[in-house]
């Protein structure tokens, strides 16, 4: 199988947001899925009329859990194949 530029995951992304925000709000809160993209996170800021926090986080302890976490978390983030 061949992955082509629009293979990736920002096409749909797109259209959650411009479609579907409030299921895909709902449906990820009530999953526990944390909305961490910072285009889809400043969208949904604006669509509730909320201020987007841009303080940095703290950083996790470093464990080889939180590391393969991290490395799926980029995978996906940046549509790597």
């Amino acid at each position: 199988m061949k992955y082509k530029k629009l293979s990736s995951t920002t096409t749909l992304c797109n259209h959650l947001l411009s479609n579907h925000i409030d299921i895909w709000i709902a449906e990820c809160e009530r999953l526990g899925v944390q909305i961490t993209a910072q285009h889809a996170a400043e969208v949904i800021a604006a669509h509730q009329g909320v201020t987007l926090d841009h303080q940095a986080s703290s950083r996790p302890q470093f464990t080889q859990e939180c590391f393969l976490d991290a490395i799926a978390e980029f995978i996906v983030a940046t549509d790597q194949v």
